[in-house]
């Protein structure tokens, strides 16, 4: 159990110091190493076999980035965000600063179902709308509780695009292992309480904690770097829904993002919008946009490796639930709390769900759980870490956009945040909802 808490541990100590996080991970993982007796040698060969698991997360971000990029030589996204800025939906607004945040909330929540780009959006809207941020003092804190809120409900409850993998292809198919048959159990049905949960988190950083002006200083090098300040042509607009229309639609059918990033960047340089002789540039421009969160996940794979090679995780998880199946409401409180452990260090719900499946799911059974609150408990364990894990593509990215001016801290001013605004409000009201299903 030292492994796991040890390690994880020193690696959100260092990120609090604001140690670089690729830095930390590498020596979260080292540490790892030796609390488990590994030799460095070991420790090093386990983590270079689990950084070669990244490699498909590399691809795909620097894709997504390069169609990032091209989508922002288009000039669409900065002129929508400027005529955002200047319309009446927010001059006239008594609250302006809640449209702000609507728009971006429905745009994460879309990112995971209805338009599967995932985190793409990200470097898309946000850096653009920094400058509309500033003039309305909108704490940036608020901004990174409604991305995470947006980027983990869908894939928790709707079973369709990102919520699809999650729901059907990682939890229910783990739960099938052990004769759980899930198709006649309802997923909402299952997760309303915990996402009610996090939704009533939400309301308190946006309406409460969080609603109070604060000042950042404007950016007047940035602003004219980000801002084209020149509105498209008709046709490039139109253009560029098109491609848009055309990258979803690939990206659902092939079930690929980067089948879909890189037809959608031929079609940009195939309609004009980018310069032929520009497009090497402007590729390697959004690989560069997305290369420091791919490497860092890569390096997380490798910490996750390291630490399943440890041999610790699942000794740590029986312990906590074999001492605990007879006093049932505290067991489920553990688990939950060991998921969320695994998941902050891991930092994906979609590994943590088959690591903790294995051992919780019998102990669920032996504590006589209905197989509904077992899906609960699983679901919402998996997913506890994501909103808060220092090294969880869900913080890295909006932080990375929200600091394009220097001006916002990943631990401070996301991980904290966040911890208290999105994943308490779920440890708890998944707690509640998995005790009174069995009651």
């Amino acid at each position: 159990m030292i492994t796991v808490i040890g390690s994880i541990g020193f690696l959100v100590l260092l990120s609090f110091f604001k140690a670089p996080i690729l830095l930390s991970i590498v020596l979260a993982s080292i540490l790892a190493g030796q609390l488990a007796d590994l030799t460095v040698i070991e420790t090093i060969s386990s983590f270079n076999e689990g950084i070669k698991n990244g490699a498909t997360i590399a691809l795909n971000y620097g894709c997504i980035g390069a169609f990032a990029a091209g989508l922002a030589k288009s000039g669409v996204t900065s002129w929508a965000c400027e005529h955002l800025a200047e319309s009446h939906l927010i001059k006239q607004a008594t609250q302006p600063k809640f449209i702000i945040l609507l728009i971006i909330l429905l745009a994460s929540i879309s990112s995971q179902n209805i338009i599967p780009i995932h985190i793409a959006f990200i470097p898309l809207i946000i850096p653009v709308m920094l400058h509309l941020m500033s003039q309305y003092q909108l704490d940036r804190r608020a901004v990174t509780c409604c991305v995470c809120f947006g980027l983990v409900v869908p894939y928790m409850t709707i079973p369709i695009g990102f919520g699809k993998i999650y729901i059907n292809d990682v939890l229910f198919n783990n739960l099938h292992i052990f004769g759980i048959d899930t198709p006649e159990l309802s997923i909402v049905k299952a997760m309303w309480i915990p996402a009610l949960g996090m939704l009533f988190g939400l309301f308190i950083a946006t309406f409460i904690n969080y609603k109070k002006p604060r000042q950042y200083q404007h950016s007047e090098k940035l602003s004219k770097k980000i801002h084209t300040h020149i509105r498209p042509r008709k046709r490039t607009i139109v253009a560029t829904l098109c491609i848009l229309t055309i990258t979803l639609a690939l990206q659902i059918f092939t079930n690929s993002m980067v089948i879909g990033a890189l037809i959608g960047f031929s079609l940009f340089t195939i309609t004009g919008i980018i310069n032929l002789k520009d497009s090497d540039d402007v590729f390697l421009l959004g690989i560069k946009m997305m290369a420091n969160i791919a490497f860092i996940m890569i390096a997380a794979q490798g910490f996750a490796q390291v630490l399943s090679d440890s041999g610790q995780i699942l000794p740590m998880i029986k312990t906590l639930g074999s001492t605990l199946t007879q006093h049932r409401n505290i067991g489920i409180f553990a688990i939950l709390l060991a998921g969320l452990l695994i998941t902050v260090g891991i930092g994906s719900s979609f590994s943590t769900v088959p690591i903790i499946a294995s051992v919780f799911v019998p102990l669920a059974l032996e504590m006589k759980l209905e197989p509904l609150s077992i899906i609960t408990l699983i679901g919402t364990a998996g997913a506890l870490g994501d909103a808060c894990s220092p090294v969880s593509e869900t913080t890295l990215a909006p932080s990375m956009a929200l600091n394009a001016d220097g001006q916002h801290d990943h631990f401070k001013d996301t991980i904290i945040p966040c911890f208290f605004h999105i994943t308490l409000p779920l440890l708890i009201s998944g707690w509640v909802a998995v005790v009174f299903m069995n009651r």
